[in-house]
């Protein structure tokens, strides 16, 4: 079995407190995804996605 080298992105939920209580069902549901996709193949691949959920 061949060597397998992952990057995994953690992340801070800015304003979480503040989401929630503006809609709870979206907030989650956005959590959700997030943590679900936060292995990536690459390092390149995890600061990416950091720009672009920050950006969004």
């Amino acid at each position: 079995m061949g060597r397998r080298l992952t990057t995994i992105l953690s992340a801070d939920v800015a304003g979480f407190s503040h989401l929630m209580g503006a809609d709870e069902e979206r907030t989650l549901g956005a959590f959700r995804v997030c943590r679900d996709i936060a292995e990536f193949g690459s390092a390149v691949e995890a600061v990416r996605a950091s720009v672009q959920s920050h950006t969004s």
